[in-house]
């Protein structure tokens, strides 16, 4: 059994991380992850988030999701990990639907 990941989730992962690492502020992550209440001011944050992954990871792009695979929302939340980026509280995504 081979479980290492394809060519194509490796460059998924390689997107993510630079996401990460470009796009999402640090201020959102560290409210995040403080438990702090968001804000005006981090709503701007929060709606990058939103508009490239929050809006559904794990719905069909038929309905505003981003079609993505299990294997591809686990990646997601591996890369979030290492980098203290609080992206979405994964319960909360999985049990929402469209």
């Amino acid at each position: 059994m081979n479980l290492d990941f394809c060519a194509e989730e490796t460059q998924f992962r390689e997107q993510v991380r630079a996401f990460l690492c470009r796009d999402l502020p640090a201020q959102l992550s560290a409210k995040v992850l403080g438990l702090k209440r968001l804000t005006r001011e981090t709503s701007s944050a929060a709606r990058i988030l939103h508009s490239a992954v929050a809006g559904g990871p794990s719905w069909p792009k038929e309905f505003g999701g981003t079609g993505w695979s299990s294997i591809e929302q686990h990646i997601f939340d591996e890369e979030c990990r290492p980098r203290r980026r609080a992206a979405i509280i994964s319960s909360a995504r999985a049990m929402s639907v469209p």
